[in-house]
């Protein structure tokens, strides 16, 4: 197969539509909040969660629903904050970009299922709180496994203690409801085209999350067997997405 490379100047200029779109998106984003008062419309089933959110409230856990909203709004946050990244990146990077704006990649499509799942508008209050108990229960077990940083492990016990006690408190309100944290690739893949098998490249995933870790076999295993081709395929895919969005 023959393969057409383009030099750094032109591929900014092919994806210069999509960075430009992608930076006013993100601008419009990170505004929303702040234009609505940063609070939901009167009518919004977000408010009629807050409504019925008392009777799930304990000592171990006040506000369950308002923090599941809060996770859920930081995310997005964080979300419009890389896909902003990823545009300056790609847009105006004087090297390369050939491997950096993957990390933006990897961030946007392990985030944005998490995103989605705490924030669904079609769940049930009940089970918006027990998501945002996996939410932190997930946290949690990450500073359980957490050797670098002093009295993590201490910290992440206390917390799964803290909503396990809240769980067994809630119980009856939450009976029947269980929910786990969703997957990252294959999330992002559904909620992206609606068709779970369509967008999901095992290839490009496995090398943007490589990338993301400087594995060697990304970076530069490539150059010393003479195929920087492999450096450059996912390049290639943005380039043939930017010209034809559909193929995205």
């Amino acid at each position: 197969m023959i393969v057409n490379y383009v030099s750094e100047e032109e591929f900014r200029e092919v994806m210069a539509p999509l960075t430009e779109a992608l930076g006013e998106y993100a601008h419009a984003a990170s505004g929303m909040p702040e234009r609505n008062g940063n609070l939901p419309a009167a009518t919004s089933k977000a408010m009629e969660e807050l409504a019925a959110e008392k009777p799930f409230g304990h000592r171990d856990w006040l506000e369950p629903v308002r923090n599941a909203h809060t996770f859920g709004g930081i995310l997005c946050h964080f979300l419009v904050e890389n896909l902003s990244a990823l545009a300056v990146v790609v847009g105006t990077s004087r090297v390369g970009p050939t491997w950096a704006y993957l990390t933006q990649v990897r961030v946007i499509v392990e985030t944005v299922p998490v995103a989605h799942w705490l924030l669904d508008p079609s769940i049930r209050v009940e089970q918006r709180i027990q998501r945002g108990i996996a939410y932190r229960k997930d946290g949690a077990r990450y500073l359980c496994k957490n050797t670098s940083i002093p009295n993590a492990a201490r910290s992440g016990n206390k917390e799964l203690q803290r909503f396990q006690r809240y769980a067994n408190a809630t119980n009856k309100l939450l009976a029947g409801v269980r929910e786990s944290m969703p997957a990252s690739a294959e999330g992002f893949a559904a909620i992206a085209s609606r068709k779970p098998n369509q967008l999901h490249d095992d290839a490009l995933w496995s090398y943007a999350s490589s990338t993301f870790h400087g594995s060697s076999w990304a970076l530069i295993q490539p150059v010393l067997e003479g195929r920087v081709e492999d450096c450059r395929a996912s390049r290639r895919w943005c380039g043939r997405t930017a010209r034809d969005p559909a193929r995205a």
